[in-house]
C-alpha cells in the first residue's frame, strides 16, 4: 500500500535547495511516495547461537593440534583466535594453520609462516581486518567444515613437540 504526501512549506525550506541552477535556494513543491513494506531479514548471522571451542595451552605435539567436525555434523566456523609460543630450542619452526578434509586435502591455508625460538605469537581468522593478532586472516563469509573436516594448527619441522599452541574457536553445529 503507497500514498503521496506533499510535503509542508516548513519542510522544504530546511531543505534549502536549490529550484534551478540560477535560482536561490528553497523548494516550491515537493511530493514524496509513503509506502509500508514487510521485511523479512534472513541469515542474519548475529542471531546464530554460538558455542566456543577453548583448547587451553598444550603441546603441539608431532602430528599438530586439530579441531575436527564430528562425523554426524557440520560445523560453522565465525571466527578463531590461535596462541603460539615457542621454547627457547633453537631452530626455525614450519607453522602452518589449515583447513583440511577427512582425506587430510587442504581446503583453506591460512597461515604458513617461520617462527624461530623463544616467541609468542598471535594468529586470527575473523571477518575484521582490525586485529591486535601478529597475522589477521580475514573471511568475508564463514567456514562449514563437513563431517569429518579439521582446523590443523601444526609446526611441520618439529623441531621442538613442547613448543604451545591455544585457541578459542567461535562456531555453531548443524546436525546432518
Amino acid at each position: 500500500m503507497s500514498a503521496i504526501q506533499q510535503i509542508d512549506k516548513d519542510t522544504l525550506n530546511r531543505l534549502d535547495l536549490p529550484k534551478t541552477t540560477e535560482s536561490g535556494q528553497g523548494l516550491d513543491t515537493l511530493y514524496l511516495e509513503k509506502s509500508i513494506s514487510l521485511v523479512y531479514v534472513a541469515n542474519a548471522l548475529e542471531t546464530i547461537p554460538r558455542d566456543r571451542d577453548v583448547l587451553a595451552t598444550v603441546a603441539i605435539g608431532a602430528a599438530g593440534q586439530r579441531f575436527t567436525c564430528p562425523i554426524n555434523a557440520q560445523r560453522i566456523i565465525f571466527g578463531g583466535r590461535f596462541n603460539f609460543s615457542t621454547t627457547a630450542t633453537v631452530g626455525s619452526r614450519a607453522l602452518t594453520l589449515d583447513w583440511r578434509t577427512k582425506a587430510n586435502s587442504q581446503v583453506m591455508g591460512f597461515l604458513s609462516r617461520t617462527v624461530t625460538a623463544s616467541l609468542v605469537e598471535q594468529y586470527q581468522i575473523s571477518p575484521s581486518s582490525a586485529s591486535t593478532a601478529t597475522v589477521t586472516f580475514q573471511i568475508s563469509y564463514p567456514m562449514v567444515l563437513q563431517p569429518e573436516d579439521f582446523i590443523l594448527f601444526d609446526d611441520a619441522s618439529n623441531i621442538d613437540n613442547t613448543d604451545t599452541v591455544s585457541w578459542v574457536i567461535d562456531y555453531t553445529e548443524v546436525p546432518r
